[in-house]
């Protein structure tokens, strides 16, 4: 008999055919050869895994700048608004940093504050937008 491959596993008896051999789901792990059920191992935090992983800590499974990726995931999901994500393999939007004071972060997925707060206008860190808060009369 011959094992199926790392990334894949297969449930069935008396197999006769490569064909039995099933890509390990989206999320999950198939880090051996052989495997007869779906492993209980999930994607790792920091890293997505699409359908027959066989390695979750590669670096082409690394979450982007901009983007985390919670334990078990099949995509990467982009930093919320009012934050940025400046380094790869983000394990949650806890991760991601608060826009920086002086700066606003109004869509999802950015890698640095990208835009700064207008003038007559104060940003706060994590400020969405650039216009909430106008400066106080007598200041800029």
């Amino acid at each position: 008999p011959q094992l199926c491959p790392a990334g894949s596993y297969n449930p069935a008896a008396k197999s006769t055919s490569d064909a039995a051999c099933l890509p390990c789901p989206a999320g999950r792990v198939c880090g051996s050869a052989g495997l007869s059920a779906v492993p209980s191992t999930k994607c790792s935090a920091g890293y997505f895994c699409p359908a027959g992983t066989s390695e979750d800590s590669l670096d082409a499974n690394a979450c982007r700048q901009g983007y985390y990726c919670v334990s078990g995931t099949t995509t990467e999901t982009p930093c919320p608004v009012g934050k940025y994500g400046a380094t790869t393999k983000l394990k949650s939007s806890s991760e991601c940093t608060a826009c920086t004071e002086g700066w606003y972060c109004d869509t999802t997925g950015l890698t640095a504050p990208q835009k700064k707060c207008p003038k007559g206008y104060y940003c706060k860190s994590g400020e969405e937008t650039g216009t909430d808060r106008e400066c106080p009369v007598g200041q800029l």
